[in-house]
């Protein structure tokens, strides 16, 4: 099972394919001699016989032999963080990307190395020459059925969907690096790193030539960097702006959202605002559970903005497991606001009232409004639980514009316990407030 899980079958193959054929070359050796088939059986037989004490030394070095690495790789990272915090003043995708790649590396050599010894002698008259780096480096799958060997007798994990924490922001998405990716980079990395026969980077001699990348080199955080491996700018960002709403979590995907930005300072360049609601164009698919929302910008100054997601959990709706809403918790400050949106920004209405909490004891007659003046109709259960809130309709109402996160203030001497969160969406096109309704029918 080890054997199958480290490398795919490919060792279990060739082995059963090497030992086939040496009982037929001694099976067909001895029948020509003696022409007895039960003597050519018999010598064929003893031939794969002969073969017992190497395969199962190379068995018995396989199980743990992850572990060994791992012990090895604490020199490893050290060097390679320690390049990243001399040469890295952003650390951004590819250098992610490049790090693990480095890891990669250390990692086939090791397992190269590691099972040299057992796959030389008699095993190597099996496997034809069988190069274990260049097999491990031709497929990302191959790699990640490595996954086995770093688990010798260890306790069993549990993902539960988070992988990081932020204080006054909550759950951060992990980035996401691509298995094929970072593949790619390792084996074009380790190429540089052999073409330059002894190398100019010591970091890669002293770890094992863990290959020429970029943020090994200053220049990975000067603007404009290239390399063979590409374009990977790991400096300051060169512009702020670009609002990233990430959706992660719940079993889903799909979940697609905009942040819609209010209270804005200043009108110009250097311009910051508050998330004041999360447009949602897109709910996904198949989510089992609420997903995290984590709201980002490109130059990491926006901070204290904490959004939540509704989704729709009857088995019997057409949008079961989609996202049915996200709204604001609090709207934090200082997020930067792109030029291009100053000039052109939509105007931004309550769409609808997301009721995180019903509460209890409310009526209908009670008062719910807004910072804005606005007057909105609730609709009450029998046990005073607000089941809906509905806001003016903008096509026939002229309600103003929402320039900052909307507050509903409730006015009831017997109501208790409800949460409401207003949510957003473009204004649509006013058609004027209905004065009369005339019935030409009956």
């Amino acid at each position: 099972m080890m054997t199958k899980n480290l490398i795919d079958n490919k060792l279990v193959g060739q082995l059963q394919s090497g030992l086939d054929m040496k009982y037929m070359a001694e099976y067909a050796k001895e029948f020509a001699l003696t022409g007895s088939d039960a003597k050519a059986k018999v010598a064929g037989a003893a031939m794969q016989a002969s073969f017992i004490d190497p395969v199962t030394a190379l068995e018995d070095s396989l199980p743990c032999v992850g572990q060994k690495i791992l012990g090895s790789l604490k020199d490893t990272i050290k060097g390679l963080l320690g390049k990243i915090a001399e040469n890295v003043k952003n650390f951004v995708k590819c250098v992610a990307q490049q790090f693990v790649g480095g890891i990669m590396n250390n990692i086939i050599g090791g397992l190269t190395k590691g099972l040299s010894g057992a796959l030389g002698g008699k095993v190597g008259e099996l496997l034809g020459g069988l190069d274990i780096g260049g097999f491990l480096r031709s497929g990302a799958k191959k790699l990640m059925n490595l996954s086995n060997v770093f688990k010798c007798n260890s306790k069993q994990e549990y993902d539960f969907g988070i992988k990081e924490w932020v204080v006054g922001k909550g759950p951060k998405n992990a980035i996401d690096l691509g298995v094929d990716a970072i593949l790619d980079l390792a084996n074009a990395a380790d190429g540089l790193a052999q073409g330059l026969a002894g190398g100019v980077q010591g970091l890669s001699i002293a770890t094992g030539s863990l290959g020429m990348f970029d943020f090994l080199n200053p220049s990975v955080s000067v603007p404009g960097n290239k390399s063979s491996l590409g374009e990977c700018y790991a400096g300051p960002p060169t512009k702020c702006g670009g609002l990233k709403v990430e959706i992660f979590g719940g079993g889903g995907a799909g979940g697609i959202g905009k942040a819609i930005l209010g209270s804005i300072i200043n009108d110009g360049a250097g311009s910051t605002g508050s998330i004041i609601g999360i447009d949602l164009l897109s709910g996904g698919i198949g989510y089992k559970s609420p997903p995290f929302i984590e709201i980002t910008d490109d130059c990491k100054q926006g901070y204290g903005a904490i959004a939540r997601a509704d989704i729709d959990e009857d088995e019997d709706s057409p949008t079961y497991g989609q996202i049915t809403d996200i709204y604001i918790v609090t709207q934090g400050e200082n997020y930067p606001v792109p030029e291009p949106e100053l000039e052109s920004k939509p105007p931004y209405v309550v769409d609808h009232v997301v009721v995180v909490k019903p509460g209890i004891g409310y009526t209908s007659t009670d008062s719910f409004t807004d910072n804005d003046g606005n007057t909105y109709k609730p609709y009450i259960d029998n046990s005073g639980r607000i089941v809906r809130l509905s806001p003016p309709d903008p096509e026939k109402f002229s309600v103003k514009n929402v320039e900052q996160l909307p507050k509903i203030k409730i006015v009831s001497e017997t109501g208790s316990g409800a949460i409401l969160k207003p949510s957003l969406k473009p204004r649509p096109e006013y058609q004027g407030e209905i004065k009369e309704v005339i019935d030409c029918i009956s």
